[in-house]
């Protein structure tokens, strides 16, 4: 018995990292004198679109150098998807599978325009001109059975849709325009993915089926 006894004792040396391994510990960042953290280094906003409930968006603004979080929920519907900023201070919420874009004041989030694209819903992919004039996104067909997108040209400061180019693809997924605003990429799950020569209305039905 006493053998079985020694046997079944756990060394001290072993209880004593076992319970420094499990004691909590504070951890220390070292750094060399005179170099910045990488988070000091970082600097401009993040802005994580989502939604707050099945009929309000949420858009959040956070402040990357910081830390500083601001918060605001908007009537809408549809997934919060994407947001599209420009130089000229104003930004756009863009939901997918909804009915209208939120257009935001960078600065406070207070809204300032909701744009609709009548008899289609909004697909969750935009930008937008160099000079933050005219905003580009993409809607579908409300119909299952229209599932072809369009690529919408909409004029910000006449607050009108000016055209939409349509046969873009199906289910179109990033929208980029070039500095010039003659070429547009649209990647998409099929049919047409790219096309130029948007300022003639027409395009040059390049296509690649991804």
């Amino acid at each position: 018995l006493y053998s079985l006894w020694r046997r079944s004792l756990i060394p001290l040396g072993q209880l004593f990292r076992f319970f420094y391994f499990i004691r909590p510990q504070k951890t220390v960042r070292r750094k060399p004198l005179g170099a910045k953290h990488l988070l000091e280094e970082l600097s401009g906003v993040l802005f994580v679109p989502g939604n707050f409930s099945s009929d309000r968006l949420c858009l959040q603004k956070i402040d990357l150098r910081s830390g500083a979080l601001q918060k605001k929920i908007f009537k809408g519907n549809g997934h919060g998807h994407s947001v599209v900023c420009s130089r000229a201070g104003k930004g756009w919420l863009i939901p997918e599978n909804g009915f209208s874009i939120i257009e935001f004041d960078i600065e406070t989030l207070r809204q300032t325009n909701m744009i609709t694209s009548e008899g289609y819903q909004i697909g969750g992919h935009g930008a937008c001109s160099p000079d933050g004039s005219r905003l580009y996104f993409v809607d579908r067909g409300i119909s299952d059975k229209t599932l072809d997108s369009n690529l919408v040209l909409y004029d910000v400061e006449r607050r009108k849709v000016l055209h939409r180019y349509g046969g873009i693809g199906i289910y179109p997924h990033d929208v980029k325009i070039t500095s010039d605003e003659r070429s547009a990429a649209v990647a998409s799950y099929g049919r047409i993915a790219e096309f130029s020569g948007m300022r003639n209305l027409n395009y040059s039905r390049q296509s690649l089926r991804l």
